[in-house]
């Protein structure tokens, strides 16, 4: 029988933001953090809005009937709508990939929106301590903490990921839309 964690202590240093320690150019960062964020919510908006519309089309209980609140049930409807739908198959190739690089995406978004955010570190380049926290959904009380950084560039990358992604995003809203409305695309074959 595996051996359960010990209690551990983590530091943490209790700062406001911004925060007086921080480093004269601190509001780049924050800056930079404030438009990944959007990046991730508008891309995240986008495929809510393709996933409820992809469900109308299913009108499937294999499928489901409505948009799951957890991520990692979204990401299920929208593989079963496009496995298992035949009108959705000719876009599944795409949205299966689209899928992957947002769950990808996904996991960078989780670690900075639930993150113990600590200090700057003295370098050239903007970068910041965070403490990561992952609960252990079948354990309560109980997570995973990881101690790593995110820098200026790191945030830049999200944010082309997320804009990148909300593109290709596109021609599948596109499918979709036109299948819920019934217009003739080469595409949908309507």
């Amino acid at each position: 029988m595996a051996t359960p964690p010990k209690p551990a202590l983590h530091q943490i240093h209790f700062k406001t933001a911004p925060s007086p320690d921080d480093p004269s150019n601190a509001n780049e960062f924050y800056l930079a953090l404030g438009v990944a964020t959007v990046a991730w919510g508008r891309l995240e908006g986008h495929f809510v809005a393709c996933l409820r519309t992809a469900i109308q089309i299913a009108k499937d209980k294999r499928v489901g009937m409505k948009v799951p609140s957890r991520w990692e049930k979204r990401a299920k409807v929208w593989k079963d709508a496009f496995q298992l739908i035949p009108t959705l198959q000719p876009r599944q190739r795409d949205a299966i990939a689209l899928l992957v690089g947002i769950n990808d995406l996904a996991e960078d978004h989780n670690l900075m929106a639930h993150a113990i955010w600590d200090s700057f570190l003295p370098q050239t380049q903007l970068t910041i301590k965070i403490i990561g926290i992952k609960a252990k959904t079948r354990k309560p009380d109980s997570g995973v903490f990881r101690r790593t950084t995110i820098s200026m560039e790191e945030l830049a990358e999200f944010t082309g990921r997320a804009n990148s992604l909300n593109l290709r995003l596109r021609p599948i809203h596109e499918f979709l839309v036109a299948l819920l409305s019934g217009v003739r695309t080469p595409t949908t074959g309507l």
